[in-house]
């Protein structure tokens, strides 16, 4: 399986699926790959692309690869992330028309549709969003509607055809990549690593980040607000670990309870604050301390408390 991974915006000018999928505005491509499938060019192949979204914590690509491994007619596809941090990838399928012979089914995709609901299931935050059957026919035309002559393709196969419109997504014209389908090169005037193989060579300077659209500028409604201005912030001297503590007065009128939620909150051991006497925690907690092992690295310490103690001081109020 060939697999290139960057991270790219999702524009305009990036190719049929995300002309005729919907992606949100601010979404990023992050991979793409061809899972490098052998299909029997003499039987009459048919192809189907979804649009699944994943789980907002779970990882795009991990994910993509997971599901790929479970479809039975698993060709390629894409990944990346929404806006709103959900990952999501288009899985391609390509299957023998006859497959559907074989289960009595009367759509010729029921066993690519069948395959991802399959594999949907061993993913129970992903949904499917979108997708879309295709013949040869209905590839062809796609090519003609996007500047590419019938003639130019007639030789082509289903499996090259979904190849192409893949490597359309890298921000390469497709009229670009039929014309070096000729010489199996898709950049024959710019000096680069050439793959000998047109649709290699356009993942392979995808992957390496030479092929880039413009950043899309987002809507004034859309565009972040500027951060509030830091706290005051008391520094320490080179090479020393920042410390944490809290006001002894105010861990006073705390309850020995509320001191043992506070020092249970993650910063030290339970059986240790538990045995912990009232005076001994107030002394623990107005003590300098690390906060946690890993913000060690950090150089600064807030002057009021943090969150957590915060918190309890309303609770307490």
């Amino acid at each position: 399986m060939m697999c290139a991974r960057f991270r790219r915006w999702i524009g305009d000018v990036m190719g049929y699926f995300f002309d005729t999928f919907y992606f949100e505005p601010g979404s990023r491509m992050t991979g793409i790959w061809q899972a490098g499938v052998d299909l029997d060019a003499d039987a009459e192949l048919v192809a189907t692309a979804s649009l699944v979204r994943f789980g907002r914590d779970q990882h795009d690509q991990l994910e993509a690869d997971f599901m790929g491994s479970h479809l039975p007619f698993h060709f390629g596809g894409f990944h990346g992330v929404g806006p709103d941090g959900h990952p999501w990838a288009m899985m391609l399928q390509v299957a023998p028309s006859a497959a559907a012979d074989l289960v009595g089914s009367d759509s010729v995709y029921w066993p690519m549709s069948d395959g991802l609901d399959r594999a949907l299931h061993y993913n129970w935050e992903a949904e499917l969003l979108s997708d879309r059957g295709f013949r040869r026919l209905d590839l062809v035309d796609i090519y003609t509607e996007r500047g590419v002559e019938p003639s130019a393709v007639e030789d082509w196969t289903v499996p090259e055809l979904m190849l192409g419109l893949l490597a359309e997504c890298c921000y390469v014209a497709l009229r670009q990549i039929v014309a070096g389908r000729i010489t199996q090169c898709a950049f024959p005037d710019t000096e680069h690593a050439c793959q000998r193989d047109v649709f290699s060579d356009v993942f392979a300077r995808w992957g390496a980040g030479d092929l880039r659209g413009e950043e899309p500028e987002l809507p004034e409604e859309d565009e972040p607000e500027p951060e509030p201005p830091r706290r005051p912030a008391k520094k320490f001297g080179p090479g020393r670990p920042p410390e944490y503590w809290w006001n002894k007065k105010k861990l006073r009128r705390m309850s020995t309870k509320k001191l043992r939620r506070l020092a249970l909150s993650g910063y030290w051991d339970e059986q240790t604050i538990t045995t912990m006497k009232r005076k001994k925690l107030i002394k623990l907690l107005s003590t300098p301390h690390w906060k946690n092992e890993h913000e060690k690295a950090n150089s600064r310490v807030y002057l009021k408390p943090p969150p957590s103690l915060r918190r309890f001081e309303e609770d307490e109020s």
